[in-house]
């Protein structure tokens, strides 16, 4: 999602089991935000998980900006938020990401 590499310490935030708000923007313009699950890949980059059915994933085809606000499980106070752009797609064949 973000074009520069996040700081190991952000990483290893983004790599626990935190809750998450994506935001996206509606093909008139209006953010929209929603609870999400996400994964960090070893690469560095974030996978969001969706129903394929889900207005988001319509925004996220007609406009790609995307935002991610990731919270401490124990403490909403300690976040990590990353602003990018998609750089694919997919389906998730038998849900094996989501798994």
């Amino acid at each position: 999602m973000s074009d520069a590499p996040l700081p190991e310490a952000a990483l290893a935030f983004l790599r626990r089991p935190n809750p998450a708000v994506m935001a996206t923007v509606t093909a008139k313009g209006r953010p929209v935000s929603v609870a999400t699950w996400y994964l960090i890949e070893d690469d560095g980059l974030l996978m969001l998980c969706m129903n394929a059915d889900r207005a988001r994933l319509k925004h996220l085809q007609n406009n790609g900006h995307v935002s991610l606000t990731v919270l401490g499980a124990d403490d909403f106070g300690t976040h990590v938020s990353v602003q990018g752009h998609v750089v694919s797609i997919k389906p998730d064949e038998g849900l094996a990401d989501i798994d």
